[in-house]
């Protein structure tokens, strides 16, 4: 009888609290709200104690003149990671901007969008010198001015919804490598100007030029990829000039198509090129071992190529 009354008690006590337990939400786990307020004419955001800012609403955050009138700047140095929620379809110029690169006050390491979101403001994280990642929504159609600039993530991944990068949007920025998606067809000037960690880039087949800004100065860059669809490179702009690849590292060289205007530039300029075709071509070996008899031995090696055998010292690219 004891040992009924005690399962008895333990099973009263456990629907007690269960009944009187809170249901918790995304905003209302053990962090405090620290700071709230509005952010747009129907965006509103709430940070908590634990470093992370939900913004939530609907439409666009609002655009700022200055990077001190956002009302997020005299709170920055305990933004830690910044949430966009679903609803929200913009975030405002100068949103989450610094006033200079050594503003101590940088302290977001990570940024995540609802897939609302379609654009990201102009000087939007401008500054940002420890975020360190972005997950991107996968609506996104435009990157704004400078609205990534110096901040440190080594990788992106681009939505493929992506049409417009502007002009220095991922400048100075630590990344190693980008694909810039097929789906983008306008890249503005210094979009990846002096990313000095930058080791290799894949253009879009949707850009029809590039200029000698959008990688100026990316001293690590070993390769480049550009598609047939290239088909001019500009080496001067209103109020500035200069010349394509400049800066990068001493072992570049670009993965062109032959006959494309890459290779014909590449040749022209003294670029070293491969034709990625070539990736796909195959080899083999007149004998793959020999019984040693105490001489060198030298198989034959045959190369083909979409049905064809290529011979040594004939250029293909």
């Amino acid at each position: 009888m004891k040992i009924k009354r005690k399962i008895s008690f333990l099973l009263a006590f456990l629907l007690t609290v269960t009944l009187i337990s809170p249901v918790l939400t995304e905003d209302s786990y053990a962090a405090e709200v620290t700071a709230s307020g509005s952010c747009g004419t129907n965006a509103t955001y709430q940070l908590y104690s634990d470093g992370t800012l939900y913004i939530s609403g609907s439409g666009a955050m609002a655009d700022y003149a200055a990077a001190n009138s956002s009302p997020f700047y005299n709170i920055r140095s305990s933004i830690k990671k910044v949430v966009i929620k679903s609803g929200i379809t913009r975030i405002g110029n100068q949103a989450f901007a610094l006033c200079a690169s050594n503003d101590t006050g940088a302290a977001i390491t990570s940024v995540e969008m609802a897939d609302t979101v379609t654009s990201v403001g102009d000087f939007a994280f401008y500054c940002q010198s420890k975020l360190s990642s972005v997950k991107f929504s996968k609506n996104l159609k435009s990157i704004g001015y400078v609205a990534f600039m110096q901040c440190a993530f080594t990788s992106v991944d681009l939505p493929d919804s992506l049409t417009t990068i502007d002009g220095s949007a991922f400048s100075e920025a630590k990344l190693s490598s980008v694909t810039i998606p097929d789906s983008v067809t306008s890249m503005g000037h210094g979009a990846f100007w002096y990313c000095t960690s930058l080791k290799s880039a894949k253009i879009s087949s949707g850009l029809t030029s590039l200029d000698f800004s959008q990688f100026y100065g990316c001293s690590s860059l070993e390769v480049m990829y550009i598609p047939d669809s290239v088909t001019s490179f500009e080496t001067s702009y209103p109020g500035m000039s200069g010349t394509m690849f400049f800066g990068v590292s001493e072992d570049f060289y670009i993965w062109c198509y032959a006959g494309s205007y890459a290779a014909s530039y590449a040749k022209k300029k003294n670029i070293p090129y491969v034709n990625p075709s070539l990736k796909d071509a195959s080899l083999s070996l007149s004998d793959t071992s020999f019984a040693y008899d105490g001489t060198a031995k030298t198989p034959v090696v045959t190369v083909t190529y979409d049905g064809n055998t290529l011979t040594e010292g004939t250029d293909y690219t």
